[in-house]
């Protein structure tokens, strides 16, 4: 399948009317059904041999048995100043893009899985990087993966 083409469609919200146009201008036939087979064919691939693997509705395909869910939050400002401080953009344009990201993120989830992107139940455990950092973060989802028996065992576990 197309790299250029999936990219454009990952974690976009797209109506048929975008996906006859891109059949016809590409000769490919790529709807939501097809996008969300492959991608569920990819998360599963993936997650049989271990790993992290971040968004792409991971969560809701694996479930919990057979991964250690995390959503990794923080509040619009803070992540729009550190989209500003790292992309060197205005703030205005940080607050635009990440608003922008989280309504399409949302959209993905509702669209492909009918879901709530903020259900808390599709998580073992959330994360707030306003008041904890990174490195942090990822200290203490590895502690609580450990503790949920997912680290130094022979299964594979795969972090979402």
């Amino acid at each position: 399948m197309s790299r250029d083409l999936l990219e454009q469609l990952d974690e976009h919200v797209h109506g048929m009317l975008d996906d006859a146009m891109r059949t016809l201008m590409t000769g490919q036939h790529f709807g939501r059904e097809n996008y969300r087979s492959c991608l569920v064919r990819v998360v599963l691939g993936v997650s049989a041999h271990g790993g992290v693997i971040v968004g792409r509705a991971a969560n809701l395909i694996l479930g919990a048995r057979r991964a250690f869910r995390v959503r990794v939050v923080g509040s619009v400002d803070s992540c729009a100043q550190r989209l500003a401080g790292r992309q060197r953009i205005p703030l205005v344009e940080a607050l635009r893009r990440v608003q922008s990201i989280n309504a399409e993120r949302a959209q993905f989830v509702q669209l492909h899985f009918q879901r709530d992107i903020n259900d808390a139940t599709a998580y073992d455990l959330s994360v707030n990087t306003d008041r904890i950092s990174f490195t942090d973060a990822a200290d203490v989802v590895l502690c609580m993966m450990q503790k949920a028996g997912l680290l130094g065992t022979k299964r594979k576990a795969a972090a979402v």
